[in-house]
C-alpha cells in the first residue's frame, strides 16, 4: 500500500468499486485513480464525490473523497484475478484487491481474529434492513464507528449472497438493502437482532422521487446506467413533469406498468415481505408485512431518528460516539410540498398499504 495516500473500499463486485482516498499531505487535492489488471487499466476515475459520512466523522476535512468505478470484467467467473489500484504516474499500488472474494486480499486472517473475538462473548450481532430514504447511511455510519474493531459490512446486496453466512460468523454488524425474505433466507435470525427504520411514507417517497431525478439525470455512465435502465428512465421521465401539478402527479401515476410501480409502490411494504415481488401490492402483503414486524428486536421513525439511536445504544450498552444525528440529506430543493391534500391524493396509491404499517410501527414501537 502506498503510504502517501489513505484509502478504503466500501463497496465491491465483479463489475463495480466503490471507496475512499486522499493525498496525506494534500487532502483537498482530488486523487486520480486507475484500476489496473496484469498491467491493463480496466477503468479510471477521480476520487472528488461528497462523502458526507467522512466529514461527520472528521476523517476528511471536506468529505470530497468518494469514487466509483465500473470495471470492465477482468476474468473466466471463479477464477483468481488480482486487481490494482494506482494513482497514475506512480509505481507503487495504493491497494491490491482478489477478486476471489471480492475483498481485499489479506482479508481472511482479519476475518479469523474477529470471528474468534465475537465468539468470546462481544455481543449478538446486529442486523439493519436499511429501507432507502430513511436515515439508514445515518445509522450506518453511527454503527461503523461503534464497530469498526469488531467488524462492521455494509451494503450487503451488492455481496454474492454464498457469502453471508460466513459474513454474520465474522462481523458484529450487517447492513444491506435487502428485504426481510433474504434476511430470513440467509441469516440466523435467532442468534441475531434485527432493526431497521421507518419513514412517513409520503415524506419517504418525496426523497425517494428526489433520488430517482438526480439518478436519471447524471452524465453518462453512472452506475445505474450500467446495472438497471429502469431507474435511470424513470428519474428522466420525473425531471420532465411539472411535479408541483397534482394532475401531472395523478397521470404519471396512473401510467405507471408494473415494473416501474415496483420501484414505486409501497416501497416500505415491500421490504417487510416473504418474496420479492413485480406486482403490485395488496391487503395480502400488507398481513403478512404486518406478521413480519415480531421480527424485529426494534424498529425506529426517521422523524424521531435520536429517540431510536438512544434505544440502540441502551439496548447494546453503549456510549453515543461523536457522529452527526442525520447525514444523506438532499440538498435538492423540494420537488412539491407532500402536506398539501391534493398532492397526498394524486401520490396515495403509492402509499397507501406504506401508511398502514407505519401507523402500526408507530403504535409498537414509539415510546
Amino acid at each position: 500500500m502506498n503510504p502517501f495516500y489513505k484509502i478504503a473500499i466500501d463497496r465491491v463486485n465483479a463489475n463495480y468499486l466503490s471507496g475512499w482516498c486522499f493525498r496525506r499531505s494534500r487532502p483537498l487535492e482530488p486523487v486520480r485513480i486507475q484500476c489496473r489488471c496484469g498491467g491493463r487499466v480496466l477503468a479510471e476515475t477521480v476520487a472528488d464525490r461528497w462523502r458526507e459520512d467522512l466529514q461527520a466523522l472528521g476523517v476528511h476535512p471536506t468529505g470530497k473523497c468518494g469514487f466509483e468505478l465500473l470495471l470492465e470484467s477482468p476474468e473466466p467467473r471463479g477464477e483468481k484475478v488480482l486487481l490494482d489500484l494506482f494513482v497514475p504516474g506512480s509505481r507503487i499500488p495504493l491497494l491490491r484487491l482478489s477478486t476471489e472474494t471480492f475483498a481485499p486480499a489479506g482479508t481472511d486472517r482479519l476475518l479469523r481474529t474477529v470471528s474468534t473475538f465475537l465468539r468470546r462473548g462481544a455481543g449478538r450481532p446486529i442486523l439493519f434492513m436499511h429501507i432507502p430514504k430513511t436515515a439508514g447511511t445515518s445509522f450506518n455510519t453511527l454503527a461503523h464507528s461503534l464497530f469498526a474493531k469488531e467488524g462492521a459490512v455494509a451494503h450487503l446486496e451488492l455481496h454474492d449472497q454464498r457469502s453471508y453466512h460466513q459474513l454474520q460468523k465474522s462481523n458484529r454488524f450487517l447492513s444491506g438493502h435487502l428485504p426481510v425474505a433474504l434476511w430470513k433466507r440467509h441469516f440466523d435470525l435467532h442468534r441475531a437482532d434485527l432493526f431497521t427504520i421507518v419513514r412517513e411514507p409520503y415524506g419517504q417517497l418525496h426523497s425517494h422521487l428526489t433520488w430517482l431525478i438526480e439518478t436519471g439525470t447524471k452524465p453518462q455512465g453512472s452506475y445505474f446506467l450500467q446495472q438497471n435502465r429502469v431507474i435511470v428512465e424513470l428519474g428522466r421521465r420525473l425531471a420532465r413533469l411539472d411535479l408541483t401539478s397534482a394532475s401531472a402527479l395523478q397521470r404519471f401515476v396512473a401510467t405507471l406498468d408494473d415494473l416501474e410501480a415496483a420501484f414505486l409502490d409501497n416501497l416500505q411494504t415491500r421490504y417487510f415481505l416473504e418474496r420479492e415481488t413485480c406486482r403490485r401490492t395488496g391487503p395480502e402483503q400488507v398481513q403478512q408485512a404486518l406478521e413480519n414486524l415480531d421480527l424485529f428486536t426494534m424498529i425506529g421513525l426517521t422523524e424521531d431518528y435520536p429517540a431510536f439511536v438512544d434505544a440502540f445504544l441502551g439496548h447494546c450498552r453503549l456510549r453515543r460516539p461523536k457522529v452527526g444525528d442525520r447525514l444523506n440529506r438532499s440538498s435538492s430543493p423540494p420537488l412539491f410540498d407532500h402536506r398539501q391534500p391534493d398532492i397526498q391524493a394524486a401520490l396515495a396509491p403509492l402509499v397507501n398499504f406504506d401508511i398502514q404499517v407505519y401507523n402500526r410501527i408507530k403504535e409498537k414501537w414509539e415510546p
